[in-house]
Formats: C-alpha cells, sequence, structure tokens
C-alpha cells in the first residue's frame, strides 16, 4: 500500500465518485497488468526458446569459424608456395621451378638447335 499525493483534508473535500476515481487510479497504476502476471512464469521457465536462440547462434559460428578456418589455410598455403618459389625449393613429387629468365629445357641437348 502505498500513501496518496494529497493531504488528508483535500481527500475528504472530494466527493465520493472522485474518490472512487482517485483510488481506482492508484490501484490500477500500482498494479501489474493481468497479462504481464499471467506470463511471467512462462518467461522464467522457457528453455525451450533460450535453447533454439543459442543453437542458431552456434550454427552461425560455427559456418563463420570454418570460413575463417579455410581463409587461413589458404593464406598459409600461399605464404609457403611463394617462400618456396623464392628459395627455389619444390616439395616432393613437383619439378624445380627454373630461376627467372631462363626456361627449362625438355631434356637433352638446346632446344634451339634441333639437330
Amino acid at each position: 500500500m502505498v500513501p496518496l499525493s494529497i493531504s488528508f483534508q483535500d481527500f475528504m473535500d472530494l466527493s465520493c465518485e472522485e474518490r472512487d476515481d482517485l483510488l481506482s487510479k492508484q490501484i490500477i497504476s500500482a498494479s501489474s497488468p493481468y497479462v504481464k502476471r499471467l506470463m511471467a512464469p512462462h518467461k522464467a521457465y522457457n528453455n525451450r526458446e533460450v535453447i533454439a536462440r543459442m543453437s542458431d547462434r552456434i550454427v552461425e559460428l560455427e559456418a563463420e569459424n570454418k570460413k575463417l578456418n579455410e581463409t587461413v589455410e589458404w593464406m598459409h598455403q600461399t605464404i609457403w608456395d611463394l617462400v618456396r618459389k623464392n628459395k627455389g625449393i619444390e616439395p616432393a613429387g613437383k619439378p624445380p621451378i627454373p630461376p627467372s629468365g631462363e626456361k627449362a629445357s625438355g631434356g637433352a641437348g638446346n632446344s634451339e638447335n634441333p639437330e
């Protein structure tokens, strides 16, 4: 219960109908709406809704993580390819890259003189 914002004498000077209106407004403003009280337990114990939202967020984060991992793998591979190219090192199973300015020969002899 909350005291009214008017003095006792002012309250007594009001008509019966005005007192009822004042008290009704005070009671209604102090109480929570019926729907809000009805939904309070549902909101407090609604784990399905929370779990559904969290599951959606987890799926989004997993997709983003996969994309980022693929980007990191691509960057890593690109860096190693450039390092190997600059150092003239080739991984097993690939022919060596000729130094810049030279052409790879197809085997024996000079490619300019086809004798």
